[in-house]
């Protein structure tokens, strides 16, 4: 998942026990040009997201946001 607006993935309402394995989530461009500022965003409402050996990458705003665990 790469080169979007916004968020690469963006998990809202009421999500859980989600399994995210194995995959690059990433803004290829530089400065300016990114508008995928952050790379995985789980809303508030949501649990037990879990992530494990993903590469997550180059996003101006932050590369996780909210409950996550993460396994790099």
């Amino acid at each position: 998942m790469e080169d979007n607006v916004g968020c690469g993935v963006l998990i809202e309402g009421h999500t859980t026990d989600l399994l995210f394995e194995e995959n690059v989530i990433r803004d290829t461009r530089e400065g300016d040009a990114r508008t995928q500022q952050v790379g995985l965003r789980a809303g508030e409402h949501t649990a037990r997201i879990r992530l494990s050996r993903n590469r997550i990458e180059n996003h101006p705003q932050s590369d996780i946001e909210g409950q996550v665990e993460a396994e790099r």
